[in-house]
């Protein structure tokens, strides 16, 4: 009898030290995880605080320079180009090939004022839809570092700002399909050194659609999650 007692002692006392070390283990992965959250939170953060007054000194910029300051317009023209490729390996061999597309920058250095405009439009529009669906993602870290773990993360918020990502790159897409079409209606043609070169599609547009359906897709999987999390709420 004293035997048994001894052993049931000892059991609960096992059973004891390992529900600790189990609620020590999940209170630090929590601790880690928030760290984490509120790591990515912050980097986030710093990026929009960044971009605000990036976005605010150019405009101050064009306005004061009246659309005459060139050097600070990019405008990316992915193009066909044929020219010749050397790779040398480490060994000192040479692989030589042929490419044919190329993607360049130009910063104007002569330009009619409607191009600037048009240009300094394409590249605000671009900035301000990158801007909005960081900032939607910014939120939703805001919101994690904010709530419960329980929460996570099955929010009906989190599907909100994760369609409004999507969201962000079908704008983009057609932003930059826009520009195209445009820039192709009003450049004949292209002279890179001596030699006239096409406008290419910009292959980035559909990327960029893929992922938005990707994002939107993931969004519908949150709701379904966000759904079946309520009534298993409701059933307990």
């Amino acid at each position: 009898m004293k035997f048994n007692k001894k052993c049931i002692f000892v059991n609960i006392k096992n059973k004891n030290k390992t529900q600790h070390n189990q609620s020590h283990n999940q209170t630090s992965n929590s601790k880690k995880y928030q760290r984490l959250i509120s790591s990515i939170y912050l980097l986030l953060s710093a990026l929009l605080i960044i971009s605000i007054f990036s976005i605010v000194a150019y405009l101050v910029i064009m306005v004061f320079s009246g659309f005459q300051n060139l050097v600070i317009v990019p405008v990316d023209l992915p193009i066909t180009l044929e020219y010749t490729m050397d790779l040398i390996t480490m060994h000192g061999d040479k692989v030589t090939g042929t490419a044919s597309v190329a993607d360049i920058t130009l910063l104007m250095s002569e330009s009619p004022r409607w191009f600037i405009v048009y240009a300094q439009l394409h590249f605000l529009g671009l900035f301000l839809i990158s801007f909005y669906g960081v900032f939607q993602l910014w939120f939703i870290f805001k919101s994690m570092r904010t709530h419960s773990s329980n929460d996570y993360p099955f929010k009906m918020s989190y599907v909100k700002n994760i369609r409004r990502i999507s969201l962000a790159f079908f704008i983009w897409s057609a932003w930059q399909l826009l520009f195209h079409f445009i820039t192709n209606y009003f450049i004949e043609t292209i002279e890179l050194g001596q030699k006239a070169v096409e406008l290419r599609f910009n292959w980035n547009i559909v990327m960029a659609l893929l992922w938005g359906l990707v994002i939107l897709a993931l969004a519908e999987i949150f709701r379904l999650g966000t759904e079946l999390k309520k009534e298993n709420e409701l059933t307990v």
